[in-house]
């Protein structure tokens, strides 16, 4: 449905989209999702045409896990949950040369990032009256298994005219990330058709351990022409609230469609450096001169469910539209896409749940902001494929 939930939320994934879903559940049910994604990143150099490449990534990784409980207190529904779910991906991949005119040297680069951020949920709902209930998960960003760090890889290969090696080096850079916030959610069904949810993610400071290791040559200078460095430092990072608000309308008891707004406030996003230097980490500037930019995401979309009462099987169909920029300088990243998908379910037994999704996403002359210095732009296009399965216990 394109990320159109905020007001649906009827499945575990209602610790981040909105935590007053969860009373929609009535089972206990342990549910698993995986993901694929391939990406094209389409990258042009106004000032060096000679660097502009393709560079493309594929991955596929655990999306999603949970453990929901319902049960019911001094007359009111209640759930309790525990859920791992991946946020953010940091992989890219690319490989360029730029070419010095005054001298006719080469500087070939290749530059490879890897990492994800996840967060484990604690999630609590209660029904405050019969159609208003209320939920809150606490999200634990913790570095188990290498799941909450990115790193960042450049070599450096220098040549000159006639080919031969001047110089190389060889760097990386590793952020570990760790830290506490909340989400707040609310779900209100205002009568048998209608309904409308609100989330509250809330800001914090995440504690980065930062290091950063360095080796080169330098063919130029035979007396010493090796060197490394290493270097270590305890940074910390500020993210920004996120609130959203989204409409459900069941126009039948087999057909609903619903629509979410979000706002980010990108403008408060900063990363502070040990020595107490603090930049916006979108264009590496001090934040009191940088221009970043909020963003405001919309998506709609739709369920039918065809039901067979005498076989006792449904099968949904959901697609959906969005609008989903990223923080940028001066102008937002603009990103559009839609999403397709479908899956299985038995009326009977109701032991299970398996679907499908697939979701088309993509940005035209956008990531101004990485190397402005290079007159750097980007058409961007993603393919994510999920895989869900639920286990009704």
């Amino acid at each position: 449905m394109a990320g159109a939930f905020i007001a649906v939320c009827d499945d575990a994934t209602a610790s981040s989209w909105n935590p007053g879903g969860f009373i929609q559940l009535r089972k206990p049910e342990v549910s698993v999702v995986y993901a694929s994604l391939s990406r094209k990143e389409s990258n042009e150099f106004g000032f060096h045409p000679e660097s502009s490449h393709t560079g493309t990534v594929f991955d596929h990784h655990l999306n999603f896990f949970s453990l929901v409980y319902p049960f019911k207190m001094i007359n009111r529904n209640m759930s309790l949950a525990l859920t791992w779910q991946h946020l953010y991906d940091f992989n890219r991949s690319w490989s360029f040369k730029i070419t010095e005119p005054r001298w006719l040297d080469t500087d070939n680069w290749k530059y490879h990032q890897t990492g994800r951020l996840s967060s484990i949920g604690f999630s609590y709902c209660t029904q405050i009256i019969p159609r208003l209930s209320a939920g809150i998960t606490i999200n634990l960003w913790k570095n188990i298994h290498l799941s909450n760090q990115w790193q960042q890889h450049y070599q450096q290969i220098v040549s000159d005219r006639d080919g031969e090696v001047l110089f190389w080096g060889n760097s990386r850079e590793t952020y570990e990330f760790s830290g506490i916030n909340l989400n707040f959610g609310l779900l209100w069904r205002i009568n048998a058709h209608l309904s409308t949810g609100l989330v509250f993610k809330t800001p914090f400071n995440a504690d980065i351990l930062y290091s950063k290791s360095e080796h080169w040559t330098d063919f130029t200078n035979p007396l010493n022409p090796d060197g490394n460095s290493n270097e270590t430092s305890n940074d910390s990072m500020h993210m920004p609230l996120t609130a959203g608000l989204g409409i459900r309308y069941q126009m039948s008891d087999a057909f609903l469609i619903a629509a979410d707004i979000s706002h980010t406030n990108w403008k408060t996003f900063s990363y502070e450096t040990e020595k107490g230097q603090t930049i916006c980490p979108i264009d590496g500037k001090p934040v009191n001169k940088s221009k970043a930019k909020d963003t405001t995401q919309i998506r709609c979309g739709f369920e039918y469910l065809y039901i067979d009462q005498n076989a006792g099987f449904i099968i949904p169909l959901r697609a959906g539209i969005f609008y989903d920029p990223t923080p940028a300088v001066d102008a937002r990243d603009n990103f559009y896409g839609l999403s397709i998908g479908s899956g299985l379910s038995f009326l009977s037994s109701q032991r299970f749940s398996l679907d499908m999704a697939y979701t088309l996403r993509h940005g035209n002359d956008i990531g101004k902001s990485i190397l402005k210095h290079l007159d750097f732009q980007q058409d961007v296009i993603e393919h994510l494929f999920y895989l869900s399965l639920i286990r009704y216990l």
